[in-house]
């Protein structure tokens, strides 16, 4: 009874490791491909192939003889994208943060007035700032902002923008850099401000991001500049980026391969 058991298991890991070095390739694959990419003799390939075909998890390719993800297969991944909730695997990243790192983290959402904060877990080395959640942070002199500002689409952030601009000095404005600011968020995955907010703050921001590439929150840190100095949050920004990478990964976003 065990051997069959173990033997049903077998199969299912096999074709998921079909399915899987399909997905992985983001377009259809070739037979032959798919046997040097699991190890798998073609003959037993092709077995598993007319099976995953016949309940549609997958379908034939638009190249004669290669197989791509069918129809079956999006309906599964568009039913748990759906059963996800967003606001609480956040939550729970964000308390993760907080504990790894041992700095004060928030989370942020875009509301009608820009970058509003939902949620705030302090360390046990609270920072002082007037800031709590309900506040909405600025997009263009925030770490959080910054994020926003790289990862939303222009139309929805521009009059934000617009409007911080115009109260700001052309020193500060100088000091901002603002399109190199966006691109260097876009590139690293986070924004960092160094007591450009509150001169005795220093704040490191990431997106989460989900399957149609829109950014649905933010995870911040904070920290006071007495304590640590920006150049040295590399174990912090491993961490951030380490956990915020994992929640996009389960809201189905895949990076460009």
């Amino acid at each position: 009874m065990s051997s069959v058991a173990k033997k049903g298991i077998q199969s299912v890991d096999v074709a998921f490791s079909i399915m899987d070095c399909i997905e992985s390739a983001g377009e259809a694959v070739a037979l032959k491909d798919i046997s040097n990419m699991t190890g798998l003799s073609t003959s037993k390939v092709h077995n598993y192939l007319v099976s995953l075909v016949r309940i549609g998890l997958l379908q034939s390719g638009a190249r004669h003889g290669s197989y791509d993800l069918g129809e079956k297969a999006l309906s599964l991944g568009l039913s748990a994208l759906r059963r996800v909730d967003v606001l609480k695997i956040t939550r729970e990243a964000m308390i993760e943060v907080r504990n790894l790192t041992g700095l004060t983290c928030f989370m942020t959402v875009w509301g009608n007035y820009g970058p509003t904060i939902v949620n705030w877990i302090e360390s046990k080395k609270p920072v002082t700032v007037e800031i709590r959640p309900g506040s909405v942070l600025p997009l263009l002199t925030s770490a959080t902002g910054q994020v926003f500002h790289a990862f939303l689409p222009e139309a929805m952030t521009e009059d934000i923008a617009n409007e911080e601009k115009a109260n700001l000095n052309e020193d500060v404005l100088k000091k901002l850099n603002i399109e190199a600011n966006i691109n260097n968020a876009r590139h690293n995955g986070l924004a960092m401000i160094d007591g450009l907010l509150s001169p005795s703050i220093i704040g490191i921001s990431a997106p989460i991001i989900d399957h149609d590439n829109r950014i649905r929150a933010a995870l911040t840190l904070i920290n006071s500049r007495n304590i640590k100095v920006g150049a040295c949050y590399d174990a912090e920004v491993k961490i951030l980026l380490d956990i915020t990478k994992n929640v996009t990964r389960r809201l189905g976003f895949s990076e460009v391969r």
